[in-house]
């Protein structure tokens, strides 16, 4: 199966439960699957740290993610229906970036690592085809939260959807309503 991560934050090295959960998690489904790890990475030094990472898995980085002020956290929080946790990783950049490897490849699994993450599951399940004859997400691809009570209460939510087909339909109902 191919197996897509998406990290908050690089998981090599494997230092601090977080990283070690994600790094364990991939090491053991890279012994059998085909695994790519979307994670960020503040600077080029942390990149470079993922190299052992590489020889288990295909690794893609993005840059950050941007650090928020507490004035600009504590707007969020009021402004949005979204817990702060829901915000912290949000990134364009990282978005764009998924949005590239979905225009290139299928996956059978998307794994969204953390709650940070979890908002990246929509983006996933929503993502359109270049080519709408061949889809980038298998129709039964499950996106999956880290199974925390906090990450499901926020799949719930945010209404995170487990396949394009899902996505599709929801996103036809609404424009139905209008």
């Amino acid at each position: 199966m191919k197996i897509l991560f998406l990290s908050p934050y690089a998981p090599y090295p494997p230092y601090g439960g977080g990283a070690m959960r994600i790094y364990q998690l991939i090491r053991g489904l890279a012994a059998r699957h085909e695994v790519t790890c979307l994670t960020f990475a503040p600077d080029d030094e942390a990149e470079r740290a993922l190299a052992p990472l590489q020889a288990i898995c295909r690794v893609l980085t993005v840059r950050g993610p941007l650090a928020r002020g507490l004035l600009r956290r504590a707007w969020t929080t009021l402004a949005s229906p979204l817990p702060d946790m829901a915000l912290r990783n949000a990134s364009r950049a990282y978005v764009s970036a998924l949005a590239d490897v979905f225009a290139r490849e299928c996956f059978d699994i998307v794994q969204a690592e953390s709650i940070e993450m979890a908002g990246y599951l929509q983006v996933a399940a929503t993502c359109d085809c270049a080519r709408p004859v061949q889809r980038r997400v298998r129709p039964a691809a499950p996106c999956i939260p880290d199974g925390s009570a906090a990450a499901t209460s926020l799949a719930r939510g945010m209404l995170l959807f487990r396949s394009m087909a899902e996505a599709r339909a929801v996103r036809a109902a609404g424009d139905a309503r209008l």
